[in-house]
């Protein structure tokens, strides 16, 4: 009966929002009308809330004080201006008890909104920032064709900033520490990402630091009384790092399998979750109370869990620690725990409706079935049979084993990878795509077929609506793909977009972002600088003397183009872009850098070499027996306007170097990704300028990684020397 009294009082309130023209945006926001209805009919649960206990019901849990709190400072700052400084009595409002005062807040606002826009125009544009049960804060999608998007954008890196904070091992101890602080002109308690943002970063990393010297000594000192009361001194030799973001590590101090192989991966796997404190939350609670607690400055309570409490509770832990990650993978929906659970359920179908009261519609129950009853079904079954008894999951479903020996993790470890990656979709996947690549000779057949195939089986296996998972993975699948198998793909455009890709993945991998991002966003801007002229994206000083400026143009030209890899990447990422375009930038600069210092500066020897010069060439290396060989007879295609598109180099500070001289002569120019790297006396060697180019030619005209293995082919095939060097007809 409550529930449709909720229900209705949210919808009475909708429409009455309507009814006036709903001056704000933020009526609408499902956290904001929960309250709405607390406070008509709930005000029990809204005192709940302002004491950080209660959550929203929903599959993940949300913080509804952090986020009426983050609103309230948003609005604090809109009140700071000039203008608006007239309203700025509405505070008072929520100056005590911000949850539960909040709705007559928000009609407040509504109000005085309602006779200026201006000021109603700065509140909506405030974002309504989530935040989850462990305190982090939801990531914004950037508004990059809206007005305000580099505010937002700011926003967005504040978010980031402040979830290192929150994801921290001690994450909610750390934010609740910081909650103490008198931050103007706020009047909030909560810690939020919009107060961070109001604070000097180096006072943030020294409180940080001294909280972490004050919980440490605390824990030593308790370490010191559980080794005396659990009778385990000389068991464990353990490391306390303030400083680290892993603040404690241990190891086994006596040679005794029982401790390496059960209580020290324990210990260290619990130290490093980011969501600890929720998990000792309800550990604590299993244990009855049991852990000890300490106090650290402002009166900020901090769980003390020792390496010889572990030991001695070791089993118990490990058991919570099973039940707690077991809830959270269900809360989440997780693929693997709930295909675990569907098969256990099809095979003891009986037990299970017997024991939950609910019949099962299928044979096979469906992905919606398990979630809807699996709190049920864990109720009934605690020794969760669907696991192996010696498993627990952390984040990313990687299994840590306990209790085997570290060989025996490793060789697990192996075998789970190759059972992860080898699944039935990428199998079957792979096959469709091969034969679709044989049978239409293009391997973009093969991507679409690969993918489409992949999802297809992906969807079967774990119980997802096929239209749902296609439309949600297949494009990213597909695009990602055909920018690898541009690489076999003949084209000037497959050409770049493969160098694109490969600078993108190595981009990703140094900055920390994710490879597949790095890819496909390389691969998309670097195929389409090929539409621009060469004056614009190989910008070079014409002479041979202009080392100097050449090199300081490549290393702004390539900075400014990672900059703007880095910006989308990182949008795409983790929403802030800020942060990826300085990345991106000092990227561009190591990039360039590198060619210069291995392949030399560039230069522009074009005017050196006309159109007859290699139409002579061509001519005087042509060999029709090669030909024939290599290339099936096709006759040469290459011009002036190609040549010119090609980059050349000279001047290799690095040359000469030892270690150079292992991977090459310095006295022989090569090419290498579009790249001729010239040597000294062969700069503006007319026959050796075409000479090079012609290796770009074949790059294009095979597909750059095709290249690569018939270049390998040729010459391991025709004793030591390539049928490549002869340049013969492409």
């Amino acid at each position: 009966m409550k529930f449709f009294v909720n229900a209705a009082w949210i919808c009475l309130v909708f429409v009455c929002q309507l009814a006036h023209g709903q001056v704000l945006k933020h009526w609408n926001n499902p956290y904001f009308q929960k309250i709405l209805v607390y406070s008509q009919y709930d005000q029990e649960k809204l005192k709940n809330i302002d004491n950080h206990r209660a959550i929203v019901e929903n599959k993940s849990g949300m913080r509804l004080d952090l986020i009426v709190d983050d609103f309230i400072d948003q609005v604090t700052l809109v009140l700071q201006k000039n203008r608006y400084e007239k309203y700025q009595s509405i505070l008072n409002i929520v100056k005590h008890n911000s949850v539960e005062n909040f709705a007559n807040f928000l009609k407040e606002l509504e109000k005085t909104a309602a006779a200026d826009k201006d000021f109603k125009k700065q509140l909506n544009r405030i974002d309504v920032i989530e935040y989850s049960l462990y305190g982090t804060a939801m990531a914004m999608k950037p508004k990059l064709l809206k007005n305000g998007r580099w505010d937002r954008l700011k926003d967005i890196q504040h978010i980031q900033k402040y979830n290192l904070l929150a994801t921290l091992p001690e994450g909610r101890s750390v934010l609740e520490h910081f909650s103490n602080l008198i931050v103007e002109p706020f009047i909030t308690k909560n810690f939020t990402a919009t107060k961070f943002q109001k604070l000097n970063k180096s006072r943030v990393r020294r409180m940080l630091v001294d909280y972490n010297y004050e919980y440490l000594e605390l824990l030593a000192n308790q370490e010191v009384a559980d080794r005396e009361l659990y009778q385990t001194d000389g068991y464990f030799d353990y490391t306390l790092r303030p400083r680290k973001k892993k603040l404690i590590k241990i190891s086994p101090d006596v040679d005794v399998e029982e401790i390496a192989n059960k209580t020290v991966p324990l210990y260290n796997t619990i130290q490093k979750l980011s969501y600890k404190i929720p998990f000792l939350d309800f550990l604590n609670h299993q244990l009855q109370n049991k852990i000890p607690t300490g106090q650290i400055e402002y009166g900020t309570k901090v769980y003390l869990l020792t390496p010889s409490f572990t030991h001695h509770y070791r089993d118990e832990i490990f058991e919570a620690l099973r039940e707690f990650q077991f809830n959270k993978l269900i809360s989440e929906e997780d693929d693997q725990m709930l295909q675990a659970m569907r098969h256990w359920v099809n095979k003891n179908q009986d037990l299970v409706e017997s024991k939950i009261g609910y019949q099962f519609k299928r044979k096979i129950p469906t992905r919606t079935e398990i979630i809807e009853n699996a709190e049920k079904i864990s109720d009934a079954f605690t020794d969760r049979p669907w696991l192996n008894g010696k498993t627990f999951f952390n984040k990313g479903n990687k299994e840590i084993r306990y209790g085997d020996s570290k060989n025996l993790r490793a060789l697990h470890q192996s075998f789970q990878f190759f059972k992860t990656t080898f699944t039935p979709e990428s199998l079957a996947g792979l096959a469709v795509g091969t034969a679709s690549t044989i049978i239409t000779a293009n391997p973009y057949a093969g991507v679409i077929g690969y993918s489409l195939t992949y999802d297809s089986i992906h969807a079967l296996r774990y119980g997802k609506k096929w239209s749902q998972q296609v439309v949600n993975n297949s494009p990213r699948r597909i695009l990602l793909s055909s920018i690898m198998a541009s690489s076999m793909v003949a084209g000037e455009l497959q050409h770049a977009v493969t160098l694109g890709a490969l600078s993108g993945a190595t981009q990703s991998v140094l900055t920390g972002r994710p490879l597949a991002l790095g890819i496909m966003v390389g691969g998309v801007v670097d195929g389409a600088l090929v539409y621009l002229p060469k004056e614009f994206s190989q910008l070079v000083v014409k002479g041979m003397d202009k080392n100097l400026e050449n090199g300081l143009i490549e290393i702004l030209q390539t900075s400014a183009k990672t900059s703007f890899r880095g910006f989308i990447i990182a949008v795409l990422d983790d929403g802030d872009g800020i942060k990826g375009a300085k990345e991106g930038a000092v990227y561009g600069v190591g990039e360039s850098l590198f060619k210069i210092l291995v392949l030399g500066f560039r230069y522009d020897p074009t005017d050196l070499v006309t159109e007859e010069d290699i139409q002579k060439y061509l001519e005087k290396e042509h060999n029709p027996v090669l030909t024939e060989r290599a290339y099936n007879g096709k006759p040469m295609e290459w011009n002036k306007s190609d040549f010119n598109r090609f980059v050349f180099r000279k001047n290799a500070p690095l040359k000469y170097t030892k270690i150079y001289k292992v991977f090459h002569d310095p006295k022989i120019s090569h090419e290498i990704a579009g790249n001729g790297s010239m040597a000294p006396g062969d700069e503006a060697d007319v026959d050796t300028l075409i000479h090079e180019s012609l290796h770009f030619a074949q790059e294009e005209k095979f597909g750059f990684l095709h290249f690569i293995f018939k270049y390998i082919k040729s010459t391991l095939q025709y004793d030591g020397k390539s049928i490549y060097e002869d340049y013969v007809s492409i």
